[in-house]
């Protein structure tokens, strides 16, 4: 089992929200620190991903470097942490 697998396999979910959104450019998608978007009041955090399934896209952390991403490239924010 890789690294990533272990991780998620630890991992124990509690809840989902799925969105799915197809976008075309320009766009441009910014969210806020997941604790201002948290709709069970009593869950302590949630983890945001988002895969690419088409194109290419840019992610970037609040403050940090863009990251570059292709189809089939994830990215996730285990922490809810604003990011464009």
């Amino acid at each position: 089992m890789d690294a990533f697998s272990e991780v998620l396999n630890g991992v124990r979910l509690k809840g989902a929200m799925f969105f799915n959104a197809a976008f075309s450019e320009p766009w441009r998608l910014s969210t806020p620190h997941a604790s201002q978007t948290i709709l069970e009041p009593d869950a302590p955090h949630m983890v945001i991903y988002h895969l690419v399934v088409d194109g290419s896209a840019r992610s970037r952390v609040e403050g940090g470097l863009d990251l570059e991403l292709t189809p089939g490239d994830i990215v996730v924010f285990p922490h809810g942490d604003p990011h464009h």
